[in-house]
């Protein structure tokens, strides 16, 4: 993952300023030939020594040019380098939340469809960080988000949400099925840290839009179920509407479903 290099900051105001002032070294000499020409026209300067003065300044603004142009595209990468990074978690390589805000923004904007938001933590997460560190716990996150990602579609948003919180967007998909990704993608399994296994499990909280209604809504309803989902005991999932029904596996309480 391209972490952070502040140096790629503080190198690109430089790199522009050193662009701009090439340029104006070019329009400066473009200035000086057009005087020269003036001069030629006036009979003030020899058509010898014009030709060899304007040639001088044509090889010298090609080689500006080509200057300017090498720093421009390289401040050009920088930026874009800059604007991925500011929308990536740079522990995860997903999503930061500010960057999932303004997709969601936009996509509840047009009401293309159902939109589906689960929010999701790693159950007893502190424990995790008190026994194995911050070292153990950055890889816990690391493995839990590559485990998420692996069990969603490709293109569905997800992104660190903050800390041990993570959020995936579901589109376009009928209830019943966002239900199943929901199901297949939360994270539950262990691995190796510290020389042994630890075990990993995780709790969600799943929220279907209402028609019109805002992120912040949509926000708080999914964090209220993985509120749920949390009180219920953990590694499980909570949505909201409820599930009808039999249509969890396990034990179940009102729209809870336990994985198991």
């Amino acid at each position: 993952m391209p972490f952070r290099d502040p140096s790629n900051a503080e190198n690109l105001p430089a790199g522009l300023a050193e662009g701009r002032r090439l340029v104006e070294l070019v329009v400066a000499d473009l200035q000086g030939a057009r005087e020269e020409v003036q001069r030629l026209a006036r009979g003030e300067l020899g058509l010898i020594h014009a030709v060899s003065g304007l040639q001088a300044r044509l090889d010298r603004m090609e080689q500006l040019m080509e200057q300017a142009g090498y720093r421009l595209r390289h401040a050009d990468q920088h930026i874009a380098q800059l604007a991925r990074q500011a929308q990536r978690d740079f522990l995860t390589d997903l999503w930061n939340r500010r960057a999932l805000e303004g997709a969601l923004e936009e996509l509840l904007a047009t009401g293309d469809g159902p939109v589906v938001l689960m929010l999701l933590d790693v159950d007893r997460f502190k424990d995790i960080n008190d026994r194995h560190g911050h070292q153990g716990g950055d890889t816990v996150l690391r493995w839990v988000a590559g485990r998420l990602r692996a069990g969603l579609r490709d293109g569905d948003p997800v992104a660190r949400w903050g800390g041990d919180e993570f959020a995936v967007v579901l589109r376009g998909l009928p209830w019943e099925r966002a239900v199943r990704i929901a199901r297949r993608s939360r994270v539950e399994g262990s691995l190796e840290l510290g020389g042994g296994h630890v075990s990993v499990s995780t709790s969600a909280g799943v929220a279907l839009r209402h028609p019109g209604e805002s992120l912040a809504s949509l926000v708080q309803r999914a964090d209220q179920a993985l509120y749920q989902a949390k009180c219920a005991g953990r590694d499980r999932l909570a949505f909201d509407p409820p599930l009808p029904p039999g249509a969890a596996t396990g034990s179940e309480g009102a729209g809870v479903l336990v994985d198991g």
